[in-house]
């Protein structure tokens, strides 16, 4: 096989729409130097593109031959006749694309302060009340938007006769899923009250204790938990790719029973499917509130009566934007008989 680049001087094309009639006019040029062509065979080996490729040929067989172009150009250009043995595909992207899988958005940090709640801890000084546990981070949003390609044109020209079935497929590539946004970060605990401080008084050389003076202490507030973040905008998907085919040649023969068409073309050429709109995060937990403060001698506690409440939790995020499906490409076959919806289950003899 042998690849034409510099050596085609030109490639031109003109097409015409008769709509009222159906008709299409295609004419295409071509100049070639005399070396720039030859006769060759591709298939069954796979081949995958990784740029725009001008494959020229004097006479062409494609034997189960698959070209994947990878949204590249593709032009395929036959001086002399073309022969499918088998079916022969031509395709833009793999039908089934894995679908990318993307980690979700960081989450946010604790909040900031975050104590032992409790409930077996000294607290603060004693008597006085726990400090309040920090607001939880934000989630990150999920990433910006990542779309799918739009594939470049499959161009078919052969100017003798073509036989067998060909399947053209240029569809454009799916838009990937938005990203997950990111939880929020939980609240910080809220500290424990402080001891309390027994009320100790001296009587008649006795020191008696009357209850508390001071506390126990309130326990502190569960800090609130961090908002979940916002799920990603979902990918937008690549339109479909134009396909030109244009046989100058016979694509049928004469039979006993009349003219037999040998040449057949299933072409594809709609947009892409759009990704999904990514999730949003989980909102963060709210902090545990804190304990009331531990009781003294001859001052009980109130660790449960006291206690701190609970941080409330933060706020749900909002699920990424989505998008619409891509645009189809346009199909020119000539002569227009070639186009066919399906493939026949065998080739005419």
């Amino acid at each position: 096989m042998q690849i034409a680049k510099a050596g085609i001087a030109s490639i031109t094309q003109h097409i015409r729409f008769g709509y009222g009639r159906g008709v299409l006019i295609l004419v295409w040029t071509m100049l070639l130097p005399s070396s720039g062509a030859l006769s060759d065979e591709i298939g069954p080996a796979p081949i995958s593109l990784e740029k725009d490729e001008v494959m020229a040929f004097d006479d062409l067989v494609m034997r189960n031959a698959n070209i994947k172009t990878n949204g590249h150009r593709l032009v395929i250009i036959v001086r002399g006749d073309l022969s499918i043995v088998g079916k022969a595909r031509l395709y833009s992207f793999d039908e089934a694309q894995a679908e990318a899988t993307l980690n979700p958005a960081e989450s946010g940090g604790a909040g900031v302060p975050s104590f032992n709640p409790g409930p077996n801890t000294e607290g603060p000084s004693p008597g006085t009340r726990g400090r309040d546990g920090g607001v939880g981070g934000r989630g990150q949003d999920g990433s910006v938007r990542s779309d799918g390609v739009t594939p470049r044109p499959i161009t078919l020209h052969v100017k003798g006769s073509a036989k067998g079935q060909l399947s053209i497929e240029n569809v454009g590539a799916s838009g990937v899923n938005g990203q997950p946004g990111g939880n929020g970060g939980v609240g910080g605990n809220g500290e424990q009250g402080g001891r309390a401080v027994p009320n100790t008084k001296r009587i008649f050389g006795a020191r008696i204790t009357m209850g508390c003076a001071r506390g126990p202490g309130q326990g502190g507030n569960g800090g609130a938990g961090g908002a979940a973040g916002d799920g990603g905008p979902a990918g937008r998907p690549g339109n479909g790719g134009q396909i030109v085919v244009s046989i100058a040649g016979a694509v049928r023969r004469l039979s006993l029973t009349g003219f037999v068409q040998e040449f057949f073309v299933v072409a594809r050429s709609e947009g892409g499917q759009p990704g999904r709109p990514g999730q949003p995060g989980s909102p963060g937990a709210g902090g545990i509130g804190g304990y009331g403060g531990r009781g003294a001698t001859g001052c009980e506690g109130r660790e449960n009566e006291r206690r701190g409440s609970t941080g409330t939790a933060g706020t749900n995020g909002q699920i990424g934007a989505m998008a619409g499906p891509g645009r189809s490409g346009t199909i020119s076959t000539v002569p227009e008989t070639i186009l066919v919806r399906e493939l026949p289950k065998k080739t005419a003899d």
